[in-house]
């Protein structure tokens, strides 16, 4: 069975009256037409033109509806079906566009709008092939169906309503109405920017500002957020892209030149106006450049890498005046710093090389300390880990290779050494001959 996607947004919007009738609609065709979708985006794999258009026919039935009674209203609502036969009209267009067709019943609610009842009358509507969804003072049943040469064919249906929110499902962790207004600088988009940016866009960050020269290359792709179909595009308009897929309200701007020198100005313009920055590029040269204009502006940042071959992995984390810096730590330790800033390409593939899943810690870590601290900013956070990951650097150990083939342990294994697949916070003061954050000459 195929399935549609229809928003109801797209035949009245918030604040208007939806008033029965015929609308057509226009549609994407998607997998050879077993799914069919009004989600219209701009972007890679996501055409903006429509490839065809359906009928939705919406009627008000006299029926009453009470969802907190479950099995009288999905009676009512099958009886409807029945009662008004084939959905939609008789719409204009292309042969595809002929056969789509979706009836809305709408129904005024008799009593509270109980959601623990929408649920289980969704659940039930959902074993038939229909959906059901508030639409303020009413709810929504629909159906839709497919005529081709062979008669009718049903089709799922997932509705949209015009006040559903991505954000319902963890409004009560984070506030999500505060982080559409702040601003997340990620500079340095493979593996490990690409995934803390579309993290935080999951989680409702409103702004970005998104920096990489470089372009998707072939071998990336094993380990990146982009797939194929992005190969040879600029990393920055794919992670632009990316965002706006998880956060439609989200603005993006990219940058698509490489942090140095050279581009300083352009990036202390970007520093200047985040509340967070991401570091995630891979050289020293870059990273020190990132670090000093943070802490020249006194703005948090995240820096995260991975060992050659990502054996282990660290993310450290800064804020001027009050912690060490990033200089602090290349000078503190230069060994642990050079390894932490491997190139991809150094691990890019063979027996020497590692898994997406090697990322995957640090990039949660990354993302959960970026969205402490914007939670921070506006007053809000959930469990108290603004109190729980004050550290400023953490070390992540993927296997037992490298510096910890002898040293490290299995994972539950005990003995008071470093076990593998864990987090170890590691305190560090400043170091006072530190040109950026200490006392030393600037």
């Amino acid at each position: 069975m195929g399935m549609l996607v229809f928003q109801i947004e797209r035949i009245a919007s918030q604040g208007q009256p939806l008033d029965d009738g015929v609308y057509e609609v226009p549609l994407r065709v998607i997998d050879d037409g077993d799914c069919l979708s009004t989600i219209l985006l701009a972007g890679a794999g996501s055409p903006s033109c429509p490839d065809a258009c359906l009928s939705a026919k919406v009627l008000s039935p006299r029926s009453e509806f009470a969802l907190a009674e479950t099995g009288r209203a999905v009676a009512s609502a099958l009886a409807d079906v029945e009662r008004f036969g084939s959905p939609g009209g008789e719409p204009r267009g292309g042969a595809v566009a002929e056969r789509v067709r979706l009836t809305l019943l709408r129904y005024e609610l008799s009593g509270p709008c109980s959601m623990s009842g929408l649920w289980v009358l969704q659940r039930e509507l959902r074993r038939r092939g229909m959906d059901i969804c508030v639409d303020e003072s009413a709810v929504l049943v629909g159906y839709a169906e497919r005529i081709g040469d062979q008669g009718r064919e049903k089709l799922s249906l997932n509705l949209v309503g015009r006040f559903d929110r991505l954000s319902d499902r963890d409004g009560v962790l984070i506030d999500r109405s505060a982080l559409q207004k702040k601003t997340v600088l990620v500079v340095g988009l493979g593996s490990v920017g690409s995934g803390v940016a579309s993290d935080l866009a999951r989680c409702g960050v409103g702004k970005f500002i998104v920096a990489d020269g470089e372009r998707l290359e072939w071998g990336n792709v094993v380990r990146h957020a982009a797939g194929l179909s992005d190969v040879g595009r600029l990393k920055s308009r794919i992670v632009a892209d990316l965002i706006k897929d998880r956060n439609p309200y989200a603005d993006v701007w990219g940058v698509s030149t490489e942090l140095a020198s050279a581009s300083k100005d352009t990036y202390e313009k970007a520093i200047a106006s985040a509340d967070v920055v991401i570091c995630a590029t891979d050289s020293r040269a870059s990273r020190l450049i990132c670090n000093r204009l943070c802490v020249k502006h006194r703005k948090r940042v995240i820096f995260g890498g991975l060992t050659g071959g990502a054996y282990s992995g660290m993310v450290f984390q800064c804020q001027s005046p009050g912690t060490m810096c990033y200089h602090c730590f290349v000078s503190l330790f230069p060994e642990t710093a050079a390894d932490r800033e491997s190139n991809e390409s150094a691990y890019s593939g063979g027996p020497d090389g590692h898994l997406a899943l090697d990322i995957g810690p640090i990039t949660n870590l990354m993302a959960k300390l970026a969205l402490v601290e914007l939670q921070k900013q506006v007053g809000v956070v959930a469990g108290g880990l603004d109190g729980d990951l004050t550290h400023p650097w953490y070390l992540w150990i993927n296997r037992r290779d490298g510096e910890y083939a002898e040293v490290a342990t299995p994972l539950g294994a005990g003995g008071g050494g470093p076990e593998i697949l864990r987090w170890y916070p590691l305190p560090m003061e400043k170091f006072e001959g530190c040109p950026h954050c200490g006392t030393g000459p600037g």
